[in-house]
C-alpha cells in the first residue's frame, strides 16, 4: 500500500483550501465531509440514525438532513455530541479506509485524506503523515464568523469544541501557515506537494 497521509486543521483555517490545491497537483483525495454528506443522504445509513435518533425535526421538507439543525443541537448539549461522535466514526471511518483501498488498488503511489476532526477523532496513527492547516485564533474567529454569518458566541463554541491548532501543530509532521494570501498558501502547498511525492517514491 502506498502512502497514507491525514490533512486536518481548525474550522475556517482554509484546509478546503489546501486540499483543492493538492488536487489541483494531481493528488488523490478521499474527502471525509463529502463521504459524510453522502452517507447522510436520504435512506443513506446516517440518514436513518439521525432520524431515529433525533426525530422529524431535524428534516428539511424534502427528507435531507438539516445539518445547520443538527450542529445547533450537539453544540449545546454535550451528551448530544458524544452519541453523535460514538456512533459516526466508525461507520466514517469505514468508509473512508475502503475508498484508500480502492486508489491505492488502482495504483495511487499516495492518498491525502481530508479530515477535519482527525485528531478529536483519534485516527492520527493510521497515517504515515499528518498535515495540519492553521492560522491565528483571531483571524479564525473571524473567519468563521463572516463565512458562517455566526455571532462571536456561537464562533466561540464551535472553536471550543475541536483540539486547539497550537495542540494539533504540535503534534503534525508538516503545518501550512494559512494565514496570507491565496498565491502565498498555493507555492507553500505545492512545495510540500514535491516533498511527498518524493516521500511516496522512497
Amino acid at each position: 500500500m502506498g502512502l497514507k497521509i491525514g490533512l486536518t486543521g481548525g474550522i475556517a483555517c482554509g484546509k478546503s483550501t489546501v486540499s483543492e490545491i493538492f488536487q489541483a497537483c494531481g493528488a488523490k483525495i478521499v474527502d471525509a465531509d463529502k463521504v459524510v454528506h453522502e452517507l447522510l443522504l436520504p435512506q443513506g445509513i446516517l440518514w436513518h440514525a439521525y432520524c431515529e435518533h433525533f426525530g422529524p425535526k431535524i428534516l428539511h421538507p424534502d427528507l435531507s438532513i438539516d445539518r445547520a439543525r443538527v450542529g445547533a443541537i450537539v453544540f449545546s448539549d454535550e451528551a448530544q455530541k458524544k452519541w453523535l461522535d460514538a456512533f459516526c466514526q466508525p461507520i466514517v471511518k469505514e468508509e473512508l479506509k475502503k475508498r484508500g483501498e480502492a486508489l491505492f488498488a488502482a495504483g495511487a503511489p499516495l492518498v491525502i485524506f481530508d479530515i477535519p476532526l482527525l485528531f478529536e477523532a483519534n485516527w492520527q496513527a493510521d497515517f504515515d503523515l499528518v498535515i495540519v492547516v492553521y492560522v491565528d485564533k483571531k483571524t479564525q474567529l473571524f473567519r468563521l464568523q463572516k463565512r458562517n454569518g455566526y455571532s462571536f458566541s456561537q464562533a466561540r463554541s464551535r472553536l471550543r469544541a475541536q483540539w486547539s491548532l497550537k495542540r494539533k501543530c504540535a503534534l503534525a509532521d508538516i503545518c501550512i501557515d494559512n494565514s496570507g494570501t491565496k498565491e502565498e498558501v498555493k507555492r507553500k502547498t505545492y512545495n510540500i506537494w514535491k516533498r511527498v511525492q518524493e516521500i511516496g517514491r522512497q
